[in-house]
């Protein structure tokens, strides 16, 4: 409640004109837990420490990399340069040296053709 209501109620049954802080003092007396708050903001009670995230700027820069779409971008130009690798006759010519779940069979790898060498990988066991 405010200091002026209190003054307010006061003049009324009493017929007399008090000053705010008259009412202060008495409310003060009247009730000792009674305190008046200061004006503005309370200050902050005890040391907190601010709170930091030490990974923030990444997040930032993740969010506007995925708003703007380098993600897929980026997965555009590789996927981009794989067929492009693809459909030279150099990457048509040499054989598979490996099968569809990616392991080695027995023909030689592109590398080793690459580099001049003629033998085989370790054959495919089941």
């Amino acid at each position: 409640m405010k200091l002026a209501w209190y003054r307010e109620t006061l003049r009324e049954e009493s017929g007399g004109e008090l000053s705010l802080s008259a009412v202060s003092r008495a409310g003060k007396r009247v009730a000792p837990a009674y305190t008046c708050r200061g004006r503005g903001r309370p200050k902050a009670s005890g040391e907190s420490a601010p709170a930091t995230n030490p990974v923030g700027g990444f997040e930032l820069i993740i969010a506007v990399a995925y708003h703007l779409g380098w993600p897929q971008q980026t997965a555009d130009v590789m996927a981009g340069a794989v067929r492009r690798v693809k459909r030279t006759k150099r990457y048509k010519a040499s054989p598979a040296s490996v099968d569809s779940r990616g392991r080695r069979t027995g023909a030689p790898l592109r590398s080793d053709l690459i580099n001049g060498k003629k033998e085989g990988g370790p054959a495919l066991r089941r």
